[in-house]
């Protein structure tokens, strides 16, 4: 896992932590997911950069992986977007979510380029940097 562009410099405070990341949000999306591939953690992923708040993302999947692979998604997560901030600190937080409308999907149908609208189970984790930022 080799990014590019990343800032030479820690992002001092949260904003800025969060400009960077709004800013290269498709090449962190692009290297969380190889990531995930590359520890056979084959399901999808989303990001967003928050606005406020004392985190700096929420990362989620429509999927519901077992407690063991989602917390290494959630690691693996937090490594990526550190590098991108330049804190090693990042640590995720689980937030409790729903879907409305949600239809039940099978894996085949993930397969297909065509993602569905609304899955059934939705898994989420909240990234802040360490200590200094609570």
């Amino acid at each position: 896992m080799k990014s590019t562009d990343q800032p030479d410099k820690t992002a001092d405070d949260l904003d800025a932590q969060r400009a960077i990341l709004t800013e290269s949000i498709d090449n962190i999306s692009r290297e969380i997911g190889i990531a995930l591939k590359d520890t056979d953690l084959h399901f999808p992923g989303y990001i967003s950069v928050r606005t406020d708040g004392n985190s700096l993302a929420t990362f989620a999947t429509p999927l519901d992986p077992s407690d063991t692979d989602w917390d290494h998604a959630t690691t693996l997560v937090c490594q990526v977007l550190g590098r991108w901030v330049g804190c090693d600190k990042l640590i995720g937080r689980p937030l409790v979510c729903a879907v409305a409308n949600a239809a039940r999907i099978s894996a085949s149908e993930l397969a297909h380029e065509e993602m569905p609208s609304a899955s059934s189970q939705l898994s989420s984790l909240s990234a802040a940097c360490g200590d200094d930022h609570r």
